[in-house]
């Protein structure tokens, strides 16, 4: 369902959507063409992959060292999720200000205007 829903929305928003059904078809599917994607979501689960038990963490390491990943990844774990208000929804969009404080959360879709906003607000 959230595979359907985020897949919805993303579409309706103008954006092209690749859906796979695995953490590790879509990894698949990048591996194959990198250049072909901005944004890769990947289940917050990841079965298979998930937490530093099953090597999720080293596994997304070596993942990010081999396409030279120059962008932000974040593994969230259990603290991480109560600290932001856990995610009750996808998509959930969490406004970090300067400080690494939680300024804004917006549960589902949130408006461009919105989300534009609301960051040069904290900018």
């Amino acid at each position: 369902m959230a595979l359907t829903l985020g897949q919805k929305i993303l579409s309706q928003a103008g954006y092209t959507v690749v859906v796979a059904q695995s953490g590790f078809d879509a990894l698949d599917l990048f591996r194959e063409n990198p250049r072909r994607f901005d944004l890769v979501l990947l289940d917050l689960t990841m079965p298979f992959m998930d937490g530093e038990d099953r090597g999720g963490v080293d596994l997304v390491k070596r993942f990010v060292e081999r396409f030279k990943i120059n962008y932000p990844i974040v593994i969230a774990d259990e603290k991480m999720m109560r600290d932001f208000g856990n995610v009750e929804s996808v998509p959930t969009t969490f406004l970090i200000d300067r400080n690494g404080r939680v300024a804004g959360k917006h549960v589902g879709f949130a408006e461009k205007e919105t989300l534009e906003r609301e960051i040069k607000s904290l900018l």
